[in-house]
């Protein structure tokens, strides 16, 4: 059973117990059940929003490099003011012209870049597992080669841009599968076994609630 569609039978267990509405009713479950809501919600993300979502991790991992940047182009002003005896504005622009690679990590790229993006295998072929294809999936370097496999073919097969929602729920599903657990115990271990991938679906279902 899918995250959504477990969820949303929750929710109607709720309705039937208390006799409210749908809206109070999930509002109640997500309360009781904070972990699958999180999950439902960022598994049943549109497309558009988890694209919206990495472009804006991208912009935020971005953030540390537009810094470091400034303060050099800062620096390379201050010289050249010091040096040529030129003012702020002249130096500025004569720097930006010097420097237009500087420049551009200063102000950020024109357009969204989704974060992590490469490209789809062009033969279908799961990518060889190791610790750099594991971390464009928020995965530990030892997942196993099936758990993998899972969670790349659930990301549209591809390493990204990374739909953790997703992800998730193919291998909570997959856990459930292999050990014959109950959904919400195979939850708990990928949270337990997964940190970095339960964080993305924590922010994408923030950014969707």
């Amino acid at each position: 059973m899918k995250a959504v569609v477990f969820f949303n039978h929750l929710v109607a267990k709720t309705l039937h117990a208390n006799g409210c509405d749908e809206s109070e009713a999930a509002r109640l479950t997500a309360r009781a059940h904070p972990d699958a809501a999180k999950l439902a919600r960022a598994a049943g993300a549109t497309g558009q929003q988890v694209q919206f979502f990495n472009a804006g991790q991208a912009r935020h991992q971005a953030l540390p490099d537009r810094v470091s940047a400034r303060e050099e182009f800062r620096k390379l002003v201050s010289d050249k003011m010091q040096s040529s005896g030129l003012d702020y504005d002249r130096s500025y622009q004569s720097m930006a012209s010097i420097h237009p690679d500087l420049y551009q990590r200063m102000n950020g790229t024109p357009t969204p870049v989704f974060a992590n993006a490469v490209p789809t295998a062009p033969d279908g072929t799961v990518p060889a597992r190791g610790p750099k294809n594991a971390t464009l999936l928020c995965l530990p370097a030892s997942i196993t080669q099936q758990e993998f496999e899972a969670a790349w073919i659930a990301n549209g097969r591809t390493l990204a841009p990374l739909n953790p929602g997703k992800v998730m729920d193919a291998l909570v599903q997959f856990r459930m599968g292999r050990a014959g657990i109950a959904r919400e115990a195979a939850v708990t271990s990928c949270k337990r076994d997964f940190p970095m991938l339960w964080d993305q679906v924590e922010a994408l279902a923030k950014s969707v609630a």
